[in-house]
């Protein structure tokens, strides 16, 4: 946090932040964030938005990505996109506004990030590595 106070990116505010929403920091970030987002839709690629945005790939998508058996049909499967609380705002955003995410045939969640999960990066994507499948 003292970091990006230093970048001027964000202020503290005694024990809260707030976002410096006028620094040019701040307005490189935000472009670079949408430059994701535009390329992610144009190719049909997530692997922009969780190169620019911290996030991993859990759920039954994982799950079956991980597990992979050779034979098998892979499609879409219900797909949880983890995320710290400072990141959900932005994939809630991508999962309505980047065509994949919004598209997507199954069921989209974006939740919190959980502790000891073990990211394993296939495909230029991030998924859980221990994901659970369907109960």
């Amino acid at each position: 946090m003292r970091k990006l106070a230093g970048l001027s990116l964000i202020r503290l505010e005694g024990q809260s932040m707030r976002i410096n929403g006028s620094s040019p920091i701040f307005r490189w970030l935000e472009k670079y964030i949408q430059l994701a987002m535009v390329q992610a839709d144009m190719d049909r690629d997530l692997s922009p938005l969780f190169d620019a945005v911290p996030g991993y790939i859990d759920g039954p998508q994982a799950h079956f990505m991980m597990n992979y058996v050779p034979g098998r049909t892979l499609g879409p499967s219900d797909m949880v996109i983890r995320t710290g609380p400072l990141f959900e705002p932005f994939w809630r955003l991508a999962s309505r506004s980047v065509g994949y995410l919004a598209s997507y045939p199954r069921k989209l969640e974006i939740l919190p990030a959980e502790r000891g999960a073990e990211v394993a990066w296939y495909a230029g994507l991030p998924y859980n590595r221990n994901a659970r499948g369907y109960s």
